[in-house]
């Protein structure tokens, strides 16, 4: 029998939107939430660089909630659904494919470090 594919992370850019400071709780459907920050860029290789900046998990009802400044740096939200691992490769599949949808980025290769 084939093994089922993990569903995908939702990803989202913060923005000032979400409330300063705001809470940040993994949904009930995820067994964690991811912060990545950018933490550089190569102009000249077209890359840009997060690493992974907050973790907060969820173990069904029991979820931790952390408070969380938004000051303006490029910062991702990544929501991990129940039936998946926390890895950066995982995540990097993920961001590489948000990446391409959204047209406000820039052509740049997002790279999460670790």
């Amino acid at each position: 029998m084939a093994k089922a594919k993990p569903s995908t992370p939702k990803v989202k850019r913060l923005t000032a939107a979400e409330g300063n400071p705001s809470d940040i709780t993994p949904p009930a459907d995820c067994c964690a939430t991811v912060l990545l920050r950018e933490v550089g860029h190569d102009d000249e290789r077209k890359e840009r660089y997060f690493a992974w900046w907050l973790v907060v998990g969820r173990d069904g009802a029991t979820a931790l909630t952390v408070p969380y400044k938004f000051d303006g740096a490029f910062t991702l939200r990544f929501d991990i659904p129940d039936d998946t691992l926390l890895s950066t490769d995982y995540m990097q599949d993920a961001l590489t494919t948000w990446w391409k949808t959204d047209q406000h980025l820039p052509p740049d290769t997002p790279i999460i470090k670790g």
